[in-house]
């Protein structure tokens, strides 16, 4: 009977744990790895030298934002943004590199949770984001091409880019 009693606590402990981590929301913080990533492009766009990345406020709707200014002696080279954006049934984290003037110079995906449309993570599709700013969404918009079976992935992506380069260049006044 005692043994009984025992599994049936732990069976109660566990499925409670279940539903608490089902129902928790994801938290993400830029991790070592995605540091990592983030160096390494901005090594390869703006050189291999000793920089910093310095975290500023910019007053949003998005809460999972986060704006930097790269700075090299004193001086800033370029902006970094990390976002979080919704796919289907969870949330993507990506950063976008952007030159003194808002002009994106990268996009990256650091983790896409989902099982389909991870196509939007491939450099050769990221690619078309280069060079772009936030001066029209529609201009913007139609210059990105779509992917069969990441729609709602990618819109997603378009638009917080859009979004988030918008801002920049509006704190940057530009």
């Amino acid at each position: 009977m005692k043994i009984v009693i025992n599994i049936s606590k732990v069976l109660i402990v566990t499925i409670g744990t279940l539903l608490f981590f089902s129902f928790s929301s994801v938290s993400w913080e830029e991790g070592k790895r995605d540091w990592q990533k983030i160096n390494n492009s901005v090594d390869k766009i703006f050189g291999n030298a000793d920089y910093n990345f310095i975290q500023f406020e910019i007053k949003q709707k998005n809460k999972f934002s986060k704006y930097y200014s790269i700075q090299k002696n004193d001086i800033t080279i370029a902006y970094l943004i990390t976002d979080k954006s919704p796919s289907k049934f969870h949330l993507f984290d990506y950063f976008v590199l952007c030159n003194t003037k808002s002009e994106i110079k990268k996009v990256t995906i650091l983790n896409y949770r989902e099982d389909y449309g991870g196509e939007i993570c491939s450099y050769n599709w990221l690619k078309q984001f280069e060079n772009n700013n936030a001066n029209s969404s529609l201009e913007f918009n139609s210059k990105i091409d779509g992917i069969s079976g990441a729609t709602i992935s990618i819109n997603s992506l378009k638009n917080s880019v859009w979004f988030n380069t918008k801002n920049l260049k509006g704190f940057l006044g530009l």
